[in-house]
């Protein structure tokens, strides 16, 4: 596979789409204004629920697939 195949984003959102995760993009009306204040926001929240609640009281899980191992 290649990586503009693996990376091509149009295929990543159709797939989350499908699978009832939804997208939230930095500059959306729904990007929730706390991130916008870090020096390296996220470009794009994956979110399940009502992205309404998330400018509310909320816990963030953040991870990776690739983690380096010295850290």
């Amino acid at each position: 596979m290649t990586a503009a195949r693996a990376t091509a984003p149009e295929r990543v959102a159709k797939a989350h789409l499908a699978a009832g995760v939804a997208l939230v993009q930095r500059g959306d009306a729904a990007y929730p204004p706390a991130l916008e204040r870090l020096v390296d926001p996220p470009p794009v929240l994956f979110h399940r629920g009502d992205p309404e609640r998330l400018p509310g009281p909320c816990v963030d899980v953040v991870g990776t697939r690739q983690c380096p191992r010295n850290s």
